[in-house]
């Protein structure tokens, strides 16, 4: 009775009752979507208030400004969905970097696809400039992709290349089920 009010599942309460494995991780989607749902509208209902709270206090203090912009983040529900894009994002990254280091594409498309494919979303301009003022990275690791410059970076510009970088890539394999990997080593 419980479940069925609080719309959860039966196995998120400890109770197997008839379900398998199986059964439990196909009905796991909808209630994250769920929860995700109600998340959303309580961080909407967070910024709304803060934004209330700003404007008032505007009114009675010239120190605030009530244009301040309010941002206000969750947590992901699902740490399953968190290790799938991760994996996706650096597989992505590695065959996009590929491309940059022959010079298909420039710094600008490669951080707005690999931000793209890891499910965020940024301003790549503003990123291309912090990263210009951004103290010096550490020399490559072996194995690593290949470095690029951008215009006015401190990096040494790309060497154009005919044959493709000795990047060894094994791609790993994620249960869409679980979100485990089935062949990580």
């Amino acid at each position: 009775m419980i479940a069925v009010g609080s719309g959860n599942p039966l196995h998120f309460l400890a109770e197997p009752e008839s379900a398998t494995r199986t059964t439990a991780e196909s009905t796991g989607g909808p209630t994250f979507r769920h929860y995700e749902q109600r998340q959303q509208f309580f961080l909407w209902l967070i910024k709304d208030l803060a934004q209330v709270v700003l404007t008032r206090r505007a009114t009675v203090d010239s120190r605030v400004s009530p244009k301040t912009e309010i941002s206000v983040k969750g947590t992901d529900i699902s740490a399953r969905d968190n290790a799938a894009l991760a994996t996706a994002a650096n597989m992505i990254v590695v065959a996009f970097a590929n491309l940059r280091g022959r010079g298909l594409i420039d710094d600008a498309e490669l951080l707005r696809l690999a931000y793209r494919f890891a499910g965020e979303v940024t301003d790549v301009e503003d990123m291309l400039r912090r990263g210009q003022v951004a103290p010096p990275v550490p020399p490559e690791q072996p194995g690593s992709a290949p470095r690029t410059s951008h215009p006015g970076s401190t990096l040494p510009p790309a060497q154009p290349s005919n044959n493709p970088p000795n990047i060894k890539v094994n791609p790993i394999k994620i249960n869409p089920g679980t979100g485990e990997p089935t062949n990580a080593e």
